[in-house]
């Protein structure tokens, strides 16, 4: 690799030579090498490549189908990196998978690992607007009814954005199954909470129980509104926008 030197600089391939900018400097280096379709299908050195592509691909499917599957949760989210963080919460799980070879790893096998739930009960859809942060009380998520329950709920522990007037609460079930990359969504009715609310209590529960295979994913949707002559209008910043997994656990076979 060279420095290209003179008044005229070239940007293509020439005689063998490729000309490129890089940083802002002319470089000219000689044609050929670096990564080829051919070399990565059959050459044994690329033989981690090739693995690496194969966990990396069934990885964003299965990210892909998530994302859709709790799309009507997901939907005001404006968050850029989501996506990325959400690959590598998929990728971390598919590590997990202790049965399957390398190049063959699966996020499915590594879901069925008690660490595989903890780390998508843990994740973050909304760093920006937590559960903790924005719904203050005691609460529970009950499996057995499949109901959440706020307790010691005071509104005035509500921060609420400048111009809102409401919060919309509304609690989905994910019944995933990572095998097939099927999903169904079971969600509550949405429950709006103003600033006069009194209650110190309240509850969600599904509108449907559900029946579909797959791991259950129990979430938290919570959005900002403003209500004006009657009418509420959502916020969709990213402090206005929240979404929480409430639990995770293994759900009906297939």
């Amino acid at each position: 690799m060279a420095n290209q030197e003179g008044i005229i600089q070239i940007v293509g391939t020439l005689g063998g030579i490729n000309f490129y900018k890089r940083k802002g400097v002319a470089i000219a280096r000689k044609a050929g090498g670096g990564f080829t379709r051919e070399a990565i299908k059959n050459k044994p050195s690329m033989q981690r490549v090739r693995e690496n592509s194969n966990e990396f691909g069934r990885c964003s499917r299965v990210k892909k189908e998530f994302r859709l599957g709790l799309l009507p949760f997901l939907i005001a989210v404006k968050d850029g990196d989501l996506h990325g963080r959400m690959m590598r919460l998929f990728q971390q799980i598919k590590v997990l998978d202790t049965v399957n070879t390398r190049g063959s790893r699966t996020v499915a096998q590594g879901m069925t690992t008690a660490m595989g739930r903890k780390l998508l009960k843990d994740f973050d859809f909304t760093p920006q607007c937590t559960l903790l942060q924005m719904l203050p009380g005691n609460s529970q998520f009950n499996w057995d009814t499949y109901r959440y329950v706020v307790t010691d709920f005071a509104i005035q522990d509500v921060v609420f954005p400048k111009g809102a007037t409401h919060v919309g609460l509304q609690m989905g079930l994910l019944c995933f199954d990572f095998e097939t990359l099927a999903s169904t969504l079971y969600t509550s009715d949405h429950f709006f909470i103003n600033k006069e609310f009194t209650a110190n209590t309240f509850a969600l529960e599904l509108t449907e129980l559900p029946t579909a295979a797959g791991v259950q994913i129990a979430v938290l949707g919570l959005q900002f509104y403003q209500e004006v002559e009657g009418e509420l209008y959502a916020f969709n910043t990213q402090h206005a926008v929240g979404v929480s997994t409430l639990g995770v656990k293994q759900g009906l076979s297939s």
